[in-house]
């Protein structure tokens, strides 16, 4: 009987226990949980106290995300400003970063989050420089870039974008950012060091081998350039070296084609960046600098550039009437300012270049369009190189509609063209 009481008094014992230790667990999470709860949001609202360390409201607001899901977060400071968390593709993976605005849509404020990008350029995006750009900027303003890192800052401008949409959606304004018109164009006397290893010249023509440093590594090209016209007239890679996808368009034979009658003349000639590959770019404006030097074309007085491309206009129509050699003559028609316009166009296929423009027919009575039709302006055709595909041209004063019938057949005739040499 006295052991069944120890058992008794035992169970007793340890129910008390127990029923003890979960009343104080309970009263300890109870006082601790306020805490727990504050301390997270605390590391979590850190970031924006940071760039808001005067507010004494941060508060997470609800949102609707926006299509591309780059908004990841919203907070509401004070009664004064939005901020945003967001997420955009980098080069080599996504960028993070909190982006704010004031009630009003101004005065931007950036903090980069997260980034693991290529050293050197898109790295450029977590300094402190970068952050100073948004300083005093609205919603209506550009998103600052890097040069050098664009795959990165057209990531990061994508999420800033639709940062603005999901701002504008709480707030009731309407701003967006305006693209201001920029020249990302390269400029070529920028880029000294490339180097050129070997050059052969037959007559009027000269062969270079140069290299200049890429993305990852020494890339080398072949540059034949006209040393009386100081035009590239062809380039071909000898060595590229890159094993990216971005990289990669700089040294395709598309991209280098584009600079088929590109004139060296001049200190600040620009050149266009093969899109997502800048730096591999950049390697060869490297070696066109390095060519131009050698030339002495940095030193000449630069060529007048162009008003439009050929390429641009696509409504004229053309027949091929003649074939001598080396000309192509071709009838080719398009519409001017009072009717449709008829010209004789000869191309010379082995130089790509224009012989002679003249009149078939022309149709205006207006004095202004008169000027496309004179024998001056239609000379003034005469050597422009269509290698590239296209032809630069420019509009006879004040008879632009009329210089753009030429242009729409022109074009035609290139087009005609180009078959031939293809095909």
């Amino acid at each position: 009987m006295k052991k069944g009481n120890n058992a008794l008094k035992l169970t007793l014992f340890l129910a008390i226990v127990a029923a003890l230790a979960t009343g104080l667990l309970a009263l300890v999470n109870q006082m601790t949980y306020p805490v727990i709860e504050a301390n997270a949001g605390s590391k979590e609202t850190q970031a924006y106290k940071d760039l808001y360390p005067d507010a004494k409201s941060i508060e997470k607001v609800e949102f609707t995300a926006d299509a591309e899901g780059h908004v990841l977060e919203a907070y509401k400071i004070d009664d004064t400003a939005y901020a945003f968390k967001a997420t955009g593709q980098g080069y080599s993976a996504p960028i993070t970063f909190i982006l704010g605005y004031n009630v009003d849509g101004s005065n931007a404020k950036f903090k980069m989050l997260q980034i693991n990008d290529t050293p050197g350029y898109g790295m450029k995006l977590n300094e402190t420089a970068y952050a100073d750009e948004y300083a005093g900027k609205s919603t209506t303003d550009s998103i600052p870039a890097v040069s050098g890192a664009t795959v990165s800052s057209d990531g990061v401008k994508a999420a800033a974008n639709a940062v603005i949409s999901v701002f504008n959606s709480l707030t009731g304004n309407t701003g967006g950012p305006v693209d201001e018109p920029k020249d990302d164009r390269l400029v070529l006397s920028e880029y000294t060091e490339g180097t050129i290893v070997d050059k052969k010249v037959e007559g009027n023509l000269t062969t270079f081998t140069a290299t200049g440093e890429g993305f990852e590594g020494i890339n080398k090209f072949d540059v034949v350039v006209n040393t009386e016209t100081m035009r590239v007239e062809a380039i071909t890679v000898v060595e590229f070296i890159n094993s990216d996808d971005y990289g990669t368009s700089a040294g395709e034979q598309a991209y280098l084609d584009t600079f088929i009658g590109f004139s060296l003349k001049g200190s600040e000639v620009k050149a266009d960046a093969s899109s997502g590959a800048t730096v591999d770019s950049k390697s060869l404006m490297h070696v066109l600098n390095a060519i131009a030097i050698e030339l002495g074309a940095d030193k000449l007085e630069p060529e007048k550039e162009p008003e439009f491309k050929t390429s641009e206009f696509t409504d004229g129509t053309a027949t091929l009437t003649n074939e001598e050699g080396s000309l192509l003559t071709f009838e080719a028609t398009a519409e001017g300012f009072e009717g449709d316009s008829t010209f004789k166009i000869v191309l010379n296929i082995d130089t790509k270049t224009v012989d002679s423009i003249s009149i078939v027919e022309f149709v205006n009575s207006d004095e202004y369009g008169t000027p496309a039709s004179e024998e001056a302006y239609l000379d003034s055709f005469k050597g422009i190189s269509f290698a590239s595909g296209s032809a630069g041209v420019d509009a006879a004063s004040g008879a632009t509609v009329d210089s753009k019938s030429i242009f729409h057949a022109l074009n035609a005739a290139i087009e005609l063209a180009v078959e031939k040499i293809g095909g």
